[in-house]
């Protein structure tokens, strides 16, 4: 991962402002990376807040969202000291976790450096400081066998006990990446009565469907 200096984030912003840009959001696969001196596994915490404060100072804080859309954190960096400067310098009301799957072992084959355990304590952490847990998940990774797909299952249930919201996806295979010739994911009709009960109680669930027709559709070479 790279990232832009303190420096230069705030030189975007102020010019963002003189355009009447009035809100400020960060783009990456894991916000809580920030400045990570091991490639992401900790967060570098003294640059996290070096960012926020500078850009809550310029902004204000209500106007200022860190680790949420059109970002994530991982689980594997969530603590409750970094969890705090988002309450600190920050107008956010959730963080959003990517958890991707209940399975430990799947996380294992896709390199993903966390575990099932982290996401759980990641929920439990984000909850405790007063914000809500979105947790992103996907369905139908290269790999993925019916255990796999009960323990997301179980997963989901859990959280939605702990008060998380969740975003289910359709695994895309994505061109330049190292699963680019991966199958497009499916998601086990069995699953759909199950998704669409959580919908209807408020979770972002439908995409996965979107996400699934897509994913065929691009595999299939149609436009």
């Amino acid at each position: 991962m790279r990232h832009r200096s303190v420096e230069s984030i705030v030189t975007w912003v102020q010019r963002a402002m003189e355009q009447s840009y009035r809100y400020a959001r960060f783009v990456s696969p894991n916000a809580f990376a920030y400045q990570s001196e091991d490639n992401g596994r900790s967060a570098n915490l003294d640059a996290i807040e070096r960012l926020l404060r500078k850009i809550s100072a310029l902004m204000g804080q209500e106007l200022v969202y860190f680790g949420t859309f059109p970002s994530e954190v991982g689980p594997e960096t969530v603590t409750p000291e970094a969890v705090t400067l988002v309450r600190r310098y920050c107008g956010n009301d959730n963080l959003i976790v990517g958890a991707q799957s209940g399975s430990d072992r799947l996380l294992q084959e896709l390199h993903r450096s966390h575990t099932v355990a982290d996401v759980y304590r990641a929920a439990e952490t984000v909850v405790a400081a007063g914000l809500r847990p979105v947790v992103d998940l996907i369905f139908g990774l290269p790999g993925e066998e019916a255990e796999d797909v009960a323990a997301t299952l179980r997963l989901m249930e859990d959280l939605v006990d702990m008060g998380a919201v969740l975003h289910t996806h359709t695994f895309m295979p994505l061109p330049g990446t190292p699963l680019e010739d991966a199958p497009p994911g499916e998601v086990d009709p069995a699953l759909h009565p199950l998704l669409d009960r959580l919908a209807s109680q408020g979770h972002q669930i439908g995409q996965w469907r979107k996400q699934e027709k897509i994913a065929q559709r691009t595999a299939s070479g149609a436009a």
